[in-house]
Order: C-alpha cells, then sequence, then structure tokens
C-alpha cells in the first residue's frame, strides 16, 4: 500500500469512534506474504538434478518436502533456488 493511501486510511479509521483499537490494528496489519512452491519436475529442472537426486536432498535434510497428499509433493521455491545457487553443500535452515 503507498504511503498516501495508508495516511489516508489511518485517518480515517482514527475519527471513526466505532472502530475498537484491537479492530483498527487487525486493519492495519501487512497481510501474510504467501510462499511460492514448486512440484517435483519444476524442483528438479532447477536444480538440474534426476529425481532420485532429489529424493536424496530430501533424505539427507537439504531440502524439505511438503506432503499434500501421498502422491502430491511441492517443495518450497526459496529453498530450491537457495540450494541450487550454494551447491550440494548448502544446509537447511531452520
Amino acid at each position: 500500500m503507498k504511503k498516501q493511501t495508508l495516511a489516508i486510511v489511518k485517518a480515517a479509521l482514527e475519527s471513526d469512534d466505532t472502530v475498537t483499537d484491537a479492530e483498527r490494528m487487525a486493519l492495519l496489519r501487512p497481510a501474510p506474504v504467501k510462499k511460492k512452491v514448486l512440484n517435483a519436475r519444476q524442483a528438479m529442472e532447477i536444480l538440474d538434478v534426476s529425481r532420485n537426486s532429489l529424493r536424496a536432498y530430501v533424505k539427507a535434510g537439504k531440502l524439505d518436502e511438503i506432503r499434500l497428499s501421498p502422491r502430491k509433493i511441492r517443495f518450497s521455491e526459496e529453498q530450491v533456488c537457495r540450494l541450487a545457487y550454494e551447491g550440494c553443500q548448502a544446509t537447511k535452515q531452520v
């Protein structure tokens, strides 16, 4: 949100006596950032590895898998890109 827009919204909320402090804070709180996920094929393409190597990265703890179902596995785009940038010596950040 632009600074001018934020200032207008703040002023409107401040002048409205029906808005509680909790509601005001909730309205002004930044929205959570949605993290991007990749499927196995996309992760393999970025890392330039085979499916077996991708599984080895997961088993070694270098990459976390996100299981949506037994057959649907996703990977954090941020984590995959960091592994691609740092190479196979990268360690998992918690």
